[in-house]
């Protein structure tokens, strides 16, 4: 069986099931909602990559590639967030694209493997359907890729997120389990008893593919055993990846400070007016 796990980047394919004209571009071929000023052309967006944009946190302005000619929804888009890119491009495989369930959308994402399961796991859980089950089957194997095949990727990406997830909970449940055989912890019982909650609610929130949920919970998790304990030391990186979400698009003040020297020096000598002498 091919090693799925083992490439720095994966291809998936999604059956669309339902398209809108609810987004366009502008000139610069950003993708933007149908209504905004700057918009020149429409272009008709599936269920898939619809979810697959507001599934991805932090994610920057998606870019048109391949515009639509006569056929809307054909096309080709991109995106990123932090040290994850993601291409989406739709194409019909049957039926000359004359309905919505003749397309699926190629999904190809390059980037570390827990955030590209993390993603698929996700936007699996946030689809009513599931993406690998296709409308004609033989015509999907013979234009797009082998049913099967298509298949076990999606499903490869999906265990190992789960996989991941459950070793987090594990982890913090041990790590609280050894906060609450520590001498001097009755103090704490609050921090411990929300930490206790919390584990049920990630547990509950894997059982159901919500990998967002299972997070918030784990970094609630990781503030109460802090809070319990100062000296334990929480190896999960959760609280890390959050605050790398808060702070991804700062601005350092240094930086602000670069630009405006360098557009003063630029421009031409600016004459002293002296306003201090009183008008005679």
């Amino acid at each position: 069986m091919e090693n799925h796990l083992a490439d720095e980047s994966s291809i998936l394919h999604a059956q669309v099931r339902r398209a809108s004209a609810e987004n366009g571009y502008d000139s610069e071929m950003n993708l933007r909602s149908a209504n905004h000023p700057a918009v020149i052309k429409k272009i008709w967006l599936g269920d898939v990559c619809k979810t697959l944009i507001r599934v991805v946190p932090g994610n920057s302005t998606p870019l048109v590639l391949e515009a639509p000619t006569f056929d809307e929804q054909k096309w080709k888009i991109s995106f990123s967030s932090g040290d994850l890119s993601i291409i989406v491009e739709s194409k019909p495989y049957w039926g000359f694209g004359l309905m919505t369930r003749c397309y699926a959308n190629t999904i190809s994402l390059e980037g570390p493997l827990e955030l590209r399961a993390a993603i698929i796991l996700d936007l699996a859980a946030s689809i009513p359907h599931n993406p690998w089950e296709v409308s004609l089957r033989w015509m999907f194997s013979r234009r797009i890729c082998k049913v099967e095949e298509n298949e076990k990727r999606w499903k490869t990406l999906i265990d190992h997120a789960k996989e991941d997830l459950t070793e987090k909970i594990d982890h913090v449940s041990d790590t609280l389990a050894n906060v609450k055989k520590l001498p001097d912890i009755e103090d704490s019982n609050v921090d411990i008893l929300a930490a206790e909650s919390d584990i049920n609610a990630a547990k509950m929130a894997l059982s159901e593919d919500n990998a967002p949920a299972v997070m918030r919970a784990i970094a609630r998790i990781e503030a109460s055993i802090i809070k319990a304990d100062p000296r334990i030391d929480i190896k999960t990186d959760v609280l890390d990846e959050a605050e790398d979400v808060l702070f991804e698009h700062v601005i350092e003040i240094g930086d602000i400070t670069e630009v405006v020297v360098d557009h003063i020096h630029e421009e031409e000598d600016i004459p002293f007016v002296d306003l201090t002498q009183e008008e005679e």
